[in-house]
């Protein structure tokens, strides 16, 4: 019976899909041993590895300092379960002393605070308007304080939440993660690249580029150069891998424009995470 009910289910969809593309899975490859500035006190600020991994270095108020890794897990909310999300690039609100990536606030250590909104607030903002349960804290690095500087060591993955409920409620909203606005203060890790920038850099380097990654039902995806006019792709720009196929019901051009941590690889530039992104429909 379950098998009939899909199969009628897949013969009523739309029959369009932007084509997407594989890439391997990202992670600091060369990292270790990479030096970075050691901020004021009380500061935060953003640096690359050797490899061009983006991380953020706090000091803290106590005099400790903090080496962590600019890109957020993946989201696992209840609208996404069954699906891995996109990352998000991890952006610094220097008036409240935290970090934000998406709609989720972690503290100065990257340990999560919960989902935020934008909405009605004035000198607290943004305000914490959910708990992020399901959440994991940033992966950070160890590293050694030198001269004023640090010397960064080993990834240390953060654990999975052992507090993550096993169901909600039926009556509960799921949360959507939503990118919060450009605020006047927040600040993203690194000065973004451009993408032909990005195609010169070795194999396997990292880097943050300002562009578009444009979908089509008719070719593969592409990283563009970005334009106020979120135009198609020219023919030359390189494959944007790592994009997930998406259902459409015509056959359409869809671009969304933003900062983007890519990868460099031999067909193209990965697609490892993104900051802000702002869909617009370029037509088929």
């Amino acid at each position: 019976m379950w098998r009939i009910v899909l199969v009628a289910l897949a013969a009523c969809g739309p029959s369009y899909a932007l084509h997407g593309s594989q890439a391997d899975p990202a992670r600091p490859v060369a990292g270790r041993g990479s030096v970075v500035e050691l901020p004021a006190g009380g500061a935060a600020r953003g640096d690359v590895l050797r490899d061009g991994w983006p991380v953020w270095v706090v000091r803290h108020a106590d005099g400790s300092a903090s080496v962590l890794s600019a890109v957020a897990p993946p989201h696992r909310s209840s609208a996404d379960a069954l699906f891995a999300s996109r990352s998000e690039l991890v952006r610094w609100l220097p008036a409240a002393r935290r970090f934000v990536a998406g709609a989720v606030v972690y503290d100065e250590y990257g340990r999560v605070i919960g989902h935020a909104s934008d909405d009605d607030c004035t000198a607290d903002c943004p305000r914490i308007v959910d708990p992020a349960l399901d959440e994991r804290d940033l992966d950070r690095f160890t590293a050694t304080v030198a001269f004023g500087r640090m010397i960064v060591d080993e990834l240390v993955p953060s654990r999975a939440r052992s507090d993550t409920p096993d169901w909600v409620d039926w009556d509960r909203d799921p949360q959507v993660p939503r990118a919060l606005a450009v605020g006047r203060d927040d600040q993203p890790p690194a000065a973004p690249l451009g993408v032909a920038a990005a195609m010169r850099l070795p194999l396997g380097s990292y880097a943050i580029v300002a562009g578009s990654i444009v979908q089509s039902t008719s070719a593969a995806p592409r990283i563009c150069a970005d334009s106020p006019r979120c135009a198609a792709c020219d023919p030359s720009s390189p494959l944007a891998l790592g994009v997930a196929r998406r259902s459409v019901s015509q056959a359409a051009i869809h671009a969304e424009s933003g900062t983007i941590l890519v990868r460099r690889e031999p067909t193209g530039l990965a697609v490892i995470a993104t900051s802000r992104l702002g869909a617009c429909a370029l037509g088929s």
